[in-house]
């Protein structure tokens, strides 16, 4: 709707209109009505009439006119006056209020020429129309019951006194924390070098030596099991444990000790050298054969390879010796590379060029006792070597200033005896020698 000014009269009391000589407006002031429902609100009272804004002169002619022809109040202007309550008071009309300049249009720029627009479609046929559907009687309002009335509300309580709330107490200074030392530094610490292990390997099962049966006053009651026993040449600093099979000869050897002889059945055996106070470090391990009815020496040496070796040197001795006499060898269990000679005093060599683990075939010899020379093989090359042992045999009559070593021997008739020559000239184990009967 356009913003137009429009006035408003009051036409349901016609008789108002008779008793009033002078048109009497109210409510004159322009207003804007802009909203439809109250336009059509006011169009639809019959006590109220719209009129455009028209000036005063118009309004005094159409109400001479309606003076004068009452009944015709439509008229052919088709303005009704409006008409005032008597007691109403005159109402001066409110100065319209004054509009601004527009501005100024603004110049537009040249106009884009059409773009040429492509045949229309044609009109798809719409089908029939469908009738409209006539809509029901409204339904009645439901009519609303009696308001409740409102519940009365009781007293309000009394508030409760909130206690005082007791003085928090004064915060009590933390004394001053005395200073630590300062730390010192921990000094690196040197690696240590690795510890080589040797493989460890379990223990044989545990089993009771055999005994051999006792057979008594019968000759070759034991030919059913063989002797050994050891011999420690090995020059190492440690005790060693020395064991063949489950059986142990000997818990805390050293240098220059042997044990004795003890029974084992006749086949292979294991023999075992460790450490005493570790026995979990295998020094040496190897089988060897034993034979019934014969008696061996196992030798612990030192290897060429830095570790050690055990050497079996057989004990059977002479047999059917003459009345008198005994049977006499030697070993030599010092050190690889070495050599010698034995000599007898005053009567010339008993045994040439005795190498490194080997050991000379049994000497009879007159029972008796004996001295030993011990030297080089760069000795006495031209002497010749006795074919047995006896006191008093006559020689060459060689004596020897400066032996290496010198070796007392007791020999006894019917008896078998090994000198074991061990030790070295470089370490606290000296060269010596070590006599066993067999």
């Amino acid at each position: 709707m356009a913003e137009m000014d429009f006035f408003f009269s009051n036409l349901s009391d016609p008789a108002g209109e008779a008793g009033s000589g002078t048109a009497m407006f109210q409510n004159q002031d322009t207003t804007d009505v802009g909203d439809p429902e109250l336009v059509q609100a006011m169009d639809s009272d019959p006590g109220f009439s719209v009129f455009q804004d028209i000036n005063m002169a118009q309004l005094t002619d159409s109400g001479n006119s309606s003076r004068r022809n009452p009944g015709n109040s439509g008229g052919n202007s088709g303005i009704a006056l409006p008409i005032a309550p008597p007691d109403s008071q005159p109402v001066a009309p409110l100065p319209s209020r004054p509009t601004g300049s527009m501005p100024p249009n603004r110049p537009t720029g040249p106009s884009q020429p059409n773009r040429p627009t492509g045949p229309m479609p044609p009109n798809r046929p719409t089908g029939p129309s469908q009738p409209s559907r006539p809509t029901g009687p409204m339904p009645p309002s439901r009519p609303t019951g009696p308001s409740q009335p409102s519940r009365p509300t009781g007293p309000t309580p009394p508030a409760r006194p909130v206690p005082p709330i007791a003085p928090i107490p004064p915060v009590r200074p933390v004394p001053p924390v005395a200073p630590r030392p300062p730390v010192r530094p921990v000094p690196p610490v040197a690696p240590r070098p690795p510890i080589l292990v040797p493989p460890v390997r379990p223990l044989p099962p545990n089993r009771p030596a055999p005994q051999p049966p006792i057979f008594p006053n019968l000759p070759g009651g034991n030919q059913d099991f063989s002797e050994t026993r050891f011999l420690v040449a090995a020059t190492n600093n440690f005790p060693i444990s020395l064991a063949i099979d489950s059986s142990v000869y000997d818990t805390s050897a050293r240098f220059g000790t042997s044990t004795g002889y003890n029974f084992l059945s006749d086949g292979f055996h294991t023999v075992t050298v460790r450490r005493a106070n570790d026995l979990r470090a295998i020094l040496f391990q190897r089988s060897f054969p034993f034979r019934a009815g014969q008696r061996s020496t196992l030798v612990v040496v030192d290897s060429g390879q830095g570790g050690m070796d055990v050497i079996q040197v057989s004990d059977t001795g002479c047999r059917n010796l003459p009345a008198g006499n005994g049977c006499y060898r030697v070993a030599n269990m010092t050190f690889e590379g070495s050599a010698y000679n034995v000599l007898l005093q005053n009567s010339g060599i008993v045994f040439r060029n005795i190498t490194y683990t080997s050991v000379t075939p049994f000497k009879q010899a007159v029972r008796g006792s004996y001295l030993f020379n011990i030297t080089n093989v760069s000795c006495c090359n031209g002497f010749r070597e006795l074919p047995i042992i006896a006191i008093g045999v006559l020689g060459s009559g060689f004596t020897i200033s400066n032996p290496i070593l010198t070796v007392p021997v007791e020999i006894q008739a019917g008896r078998n005896y090994t000198t074991y020559l061990i030790g070295n000239n470089w370490s606290n184990f000296s060269l010596r020698a070590i006599t066993l009967e067999s």
